[in-house]
């Protein structure tokens, strides 16, 4: 009978090694798979053509421009020299986006193996420091359910197809976490380490504002971590995290005036609906559901909202030094969402807690490898793995179906195509014309209807010059025989029409329709000119 090495030898060792980098391996090629498909033929969302027009400014416009608006610039500035090196087609700037997906995937699987199976702590030289627990068992079996459930979930999937800073945001929180746990794991501290997660901290609240909430979980954790567990004074067991924040707020600085702008902004004019219990049970169910499926009604989001209570309240039981850490930063982001939306405006919304969902993935692995029965926990697990494929499936047929509408890329393109030396363009309002200016072979002959004034910040006036408004009024006193219109109907449930003088005509209709609205591209003519049947269409 041949020898079999023993558990702990180093062939065993690296067969168990190995099998777990092909295992990430694998979860990593599922993740790309869905998040790279059809990054080219979907059109663009305003959000995402926002994102792309905010890329083409200088730096210091991008910086000022986005002041204006509701967002850090980190990630316009990241889109920007990304465009520089890899173009600026659809499935270029979204790929930036998918590879910011497949880093939280794999942050996620490190964070986990860091929070649950790289302990105990190294003694100091020269003297032994108090002892954390031990490795727990299942740490890796945790670590890649975790990334198999960011890497499946429809929310992380959607955000990581999209011209957005939501991808990149989770990943900074992903990786940023990670620093944190390794500067504190770390015995003695070194300043290397607590450097490292400064700047990722920085880079984190520079993406997202919501990363905020994030950081203050991350800095309430590391002074209960550093009070309990250092040694020495309490100055000195501080000391490190309190220099990590103080650079972290100097850097923020810089900002700080913007942000508050901004804030005031959100409060007075954003769009939002005031917050109830079906509206946040609404939301709730997005994060966990496929994006669009029907059926998001707010009574099933709040069961689920009461699960992942219980869930958390679970984990915290297992008094293991980083369920604290999971449990307060799934929470305190939601939480403190929620409660900012009782008291002013809503911004509890489904993409503003993607990063808080990030660590309910991770709680609810961790919760099902500490199942003590061995067939239970396995059915478990293959259950949310098929339940999380199962809504993943859909959101890749969504997304197929997106693919074959012509939509916008349409519109345009026979626009382009038809347009004669001195007509114009005249888009309904600011969101869409961004898209128009996005695809559009001649971007001077497009124009937003209105004036430079008429429009709400959140429709995407940060992006605007003042020169790309064109009233509909001045037309008639130019010598123009021919003008061209773009409108949507059934768009944030309204038609957006473009509305020119009554002596305008219009000759020529043609209807495209989009994933998010059924775009009319429409010819008008002054009744003065040359017959309309002599134009050739």
């Amino acid at each position: 009978m041949p020898d079999v090495p023993p558990a702990n030898s180093p062939p065993r060792k690296r067969a168990r090694s190995m099998s777990r980098w092909l295992a990430l391996g694998a979860v990593l090629l599922v993740a790309g798979a869905v998040r790279a498909r059809q990054l080219e033929q979907v059109g663009y969302t305003f959000d995402e053509s926002f994102c792309v027009k905010m890329a083409s400014f200088s730096v210091a416009e991008i910086w000022s421009r986005s002041g204006q608006d509701t967002h850090p610039p980190l990630y316009f500035l990241m889109l920007k020299a990304w465009a520089a090196v890899c173009g600026e087609s659809p499935q270029a700037l979204r790929a930036l986006s998918v590879l910011f997906g497949l880093a939280a995937v794999a942050g996620v699987y490190a964070l986990v193996c860091e929070a649950y199976g790289r302990l105990p702590a190294r003694p100091p030289r020269g003297g032994a420091s108090p002892q954390s627990p031990p490795p727990e068992p299942g740490a890796t079996a945790a670590a890649l359910l975790a990334a198999a459930f960011v890497a499946l979930s429809p929310l992380q999937i959607f955000w990581s197809q999209q011209v957005r800073m939501y991808s990149a945001g989770t990943a900074l929180v992903a990786w940023s976490s990670l620093l944190l746990l390794r500067a504190l794991h770390r015995q003695p501290a070194r300043g290397r380490d607590w450097a490292a997660y400064a700047t990722a901290a920085i880079l984190m609240i520079y993406t997202h504002h919501f990363a905020l909430f994030t950081l203050a979980a991350q800095a309430l954790y590391a002074a209960g971590w550093l009070v309990r567990r250092g040694d020495g004074t309490l100055l000195l067991r501080l000391f490190p995290l309190a220099v990590t924040l103080i650079a972290v707020w100097l850097a923020w600085q810089p900002w700080l005036l913007d942000f508050l702008d901004q804030r005031q902004r959100v409060t007075e004019f954003f769009w939002s609906k005031p917050i109830d219990w079906s509206l946040a049970g609404g939301q709730i169910y997005q994060i966990f559901a496929a994006r669009h499926w029907p059926g998001g009604e707010g009574a099933a989001g709040l069961a689920i909202a009461q699960a992942a209570w219980v869930g958390l309240l679970l984990l915290v039981a297992g008094r293991r030094p980083a369920d604290g850490f999971i449990a307060l930063a799934a929470f305190l982001p939601i939480a403190a969402a929620a409660l900012a939306s009782s008291l002013g405006r809503n911004i509890f919304i489904s993409r503003y807690l993607m990063f808080a969902h990030l660590f309910l993935m991770m709680a609810a692995a961790t919760l099902i490898v500490r199942i003590p029965w061995r067939l239970l926990r396995w059915l478990v697990a293959a259950g949310a793995l098929l339940g999380l494929s199962a809504t993943a499936w859909l959101h890749v047929e969504l997304r197929d179906k997106m693919a074959l509408l012509p939509g916008l890329r349409a519109a345009v393109a026979r626009f382009d195509a038809l347009q004669r030396p001195g007509e114009l363009l005249l888009v309904c309002n600011p969101m869409l014309y961004t898209s128009v200016w996005a695809w559009t072979r001649d971007r001077t002959a497009c124009f937003a209807e209105g004036a430079h004034n008429g429009y709400p910040y959140f429709q995407g006036t940060a992006v605007m010059k003042e020169e790309e408004y064109l009233e509909a009024d001045t037309l008639t006193a130019s010598d123009r025989h021919w003008v061209w219109t773009l409108d949507a109907d059934r768009w944030f449930g309204h038609p957006w029409t473009t509305l020119l003088p009554p002596q305008w005509k219009c000759i020529a209709e043609t209807r495209y329709r989009e994933h998010y609205a059924d775009l009319v591209l429409r010819l008008y003519e002054r009744p003065a000119s040359a017959n309309p049947a002599a134009r050739e269409q």
